[in-house]
């Protein structure tokens, strides 16, 4: 089944066809971004609670992680991912979006991406780790809400026209196909 939804919008260039983006093209901007940041999500992440201990290591990889798609979209329109598919985000008059929308259209993985394992300094090795992770705390809440809200903006991103998600209406955005 084709989800491409061709419309028209009025840019200051005058009428032109619009390509919404749609789920797939979207998630595969996310995996190539997931990609992108997975050194520092992943890997100093783990060295940092398992090892280093560094507060820091901690802030300075959490502000990449936070920072990285906000800071793409308002600069670029797009993130690496979503440059890669050929997608653009862009306001509801087809425009460029400023650093405010950005943020506030990420904002799920701002608040996600903000919390820290209370028990981050108790952590000594693999298995403290493992056992950190998988155990039954605020992390676990954590991540339940992080899967309901996800969840939440997959199906409204299924059932718009324009194939905003949840996100976007907050962030008043649209990610469209670039324009040869």
């Amino acid at each position: 089944m084709n989800d491409t939804i061709i419309d028209s919008g009025l840019t200051d260039f005058g009428q032109r066809e619009v390509v919404y983006g749609t789920f797939w093209e979207r998630f595969g901007a996310l995996i190539i971004d997931g990609l992108i940041l997975a050194p520092f999500t992943l890997g100093i992440t783990w060295l940092n609670a398992t090892d280093w201990k560094s507060i820091p290591i901690l802030i300075i990889a959490t502000l990449l992680t936070i920072a990285y798609k906000p800071f793409f979209e308002a600069k670029y329109g797009a993130t690496p991912g979503k440059t890669a598919l050929k997608l653009t985000v862009v306001n509801y008059e087809f425009g460029k979006i400023d650093l405010a929308q950005a943020v506030t259209r990420d904002i799920f993985g701002i608040v996600f991406g903000v919390f820290t394992d209370p028990e981050f300094e108790s952590i000594t090795g693999y298995t403290e780790y493992n056992q950190s992770v998988s155990s039954l705390t605020l992390s676990t809440v954590n991540s339940i809400a992080a899967f309901i809200i996800y969840l939440t903006d997959i199906i409204v991103l299924l059932s718009d026209k324009q194939k905003r998600s949840l996100h976007d209406k907050i962030g008043k955005t649209l990610v469209i196909k670039k324009q040869e």
